[in-house]
């Protein structure tokens, strides 16, 4: 019989709980009645080894398994996509200069808030897109013309505000930088248009009027006007109304009546 505090006296007890909770082990036990350790210990060592270590070997088996599915999950993980290149305050081109808050797509194209100034005297300040315009942005020509509103894939398109270097201004509606759409036209004698553009030009219903106050209303085609409209001379309460066959005639004596708006 060991001692109390024989490690093997430890262990013994631990497998004899754990054989007493199988049905041939409690048969063991009440056949040999050892509550105690009056029996030969070696017997109970040879029963416990026969029957732990198999379920110790497959419990082995089991976690080397698993470690190396776990190691292998660790290698299928993707690796984290690159992220854009940090943003840079300067970036220079062979015939531009660009700063702001700016970052490099997996191409080289700018993508953020840009001031941008060519070699030729052009300036661009606004949105980009894999390099390109789009957004919001403000465009000034050398020649001093200006643009400020929207942009779509490097071109003009949506609503704007255009001043052209003789002092007329549009505001409305653009396609392709053209105006289009509704919108008005002011040029620099005073003179206003406001009604339908199409591809540059008034197409549609729109009102003329002069610097003096007196106005033309009616159906535009191709930039002129036509016999569909009203010509009205005067201002407030004193205006009088005419309506002729050649009203068209008579609008284009008018100085400045027929100017194109660029």
């Amino acid at each position: 019989m060991f001692r109390e505090d024989h490690p093997l006296e430890a262990i013994t007890r631990f497998y004899l709980n754990e054989m007493r909770k199988d049905h041939q082990a409690r048969r063991l036990v009440e056949r040999f009645h050892c509550h105690s350790f009056s029996i030969r210990p070696d017997y109970y060592l040879k029963t416990m080894i026969n029957r732990c270590i198999p379920s110790f070997l497959a419990l082995l088996s089991l976690s080397i398994v698993f470690s190396s599915s776990l190691s292998s999950a660790e290698t299928m993980v993707p690796p984290p996509v690159p992220s854009a290149r940090p943003e840079a305050s300067v970036i220079s081109g062979e015939n531009f200069t660009a700063s702001g808050k700016l970052s490099l797509d997996g191409s080289g194209a700018m993508n953020g808030e840009a001031s941008i100034v060519w070699t030729n005297g052009e300036r661009y300040e606004g949105s980009l897109l894999s390099g390109k315009k789009h957004g919001h942005g403000v465009f000034i020509w050398a020649n001093g013309q200006r643009y400020e509103g929207e942009w779509l894939d490097d071109r003009i398109h949506g609503m704007g505000r255009l001043s052209y270097p003789n002092g007329d201004r549009y505001i409305g509606s653009l396609v392709n930088g053209e105006p289009q759409g509704r919108g008005t036209y002011y040029l620099q004698n005073g003179d206003t248009y406001v009604g339908a553009w199409l591809a540059g030009k008034k197409h549609g219903q729109g009102r003329l009027t002069w610097a003096d106050g007196d106005y033309w209303e009616g159906e535009f085609r191709d930039d002129q006007q036509t016999l569909n409209g009203t010509l009205v001379y005067g201002q407030a309460e004193t205006q009088s109304v005419i309506q002729e066959p050649d009203a068209a005639s008579v609008v284009a004596a008018k100085e400045g009546v027929r100017k194109k708006a660029k």
